[in-house]
């Protein structure tokens, strides 16, 4: 889904073979509007790492799209993105945030799965990434 052969690492299955992209590949700031009208709207930030599959954009706008449409509380929702990414990309790590606007806060929240979760560096990246300072 949303990937084709030239996409898949050659033989020796090294993850930097995969159009040259060895490190996090992040898709910041992408808005939403849920269909229950739970919140105003939201954006989501996604991470991964490839490990032999790299996606194009729509494959994980889609993912949004088809999971914000769900009725669902926004930690749920932050769950149901990352685990899709995973099951589709099989990356070697997944980091979703979702940043909601609920009355007079802004909510945050995150899943981190596989090298995410076990390299602290690698969330540091992740986080510094989603609100650059000038």
């Amino acid at each position: 889904m949303g990937t084709d052969a030239a996409a898949t690492a050659p033989p020796d299955g090294t993850p930097a073979a995969i159009h040259g992209c060895d490190g996090m590949v992040l898709l910041r700031g992408i808005a939403f509007r849920p269909a229950p009208a739970l919140w105003r709207a939201g954006i989501v930030h996604i991470a991964y790492v490839p490990d032999r599959r790299v996606s194009d954009v729509s494959t994980l706008l889609r993912i949004i799209d088809a999971n914000a449409r769900l009725f669902s509380m926004q930690e749920r929702l932050t769950v149901r993105i990352a685990e899709a990414v995973d099951r589709t990309l099989r990356p070697r790590g997944v980091a979703v945030a979702v940043e909601v606007a609920h009355q007079a806060a802004i909510v945050t929240t995150s899943r981190m799965l596989g090298a995410f979760r076990s390299d602290a560096d690698l969330r540091r990246e992740f986080r510094s990434l989603l609100h650059p300072r000038p």
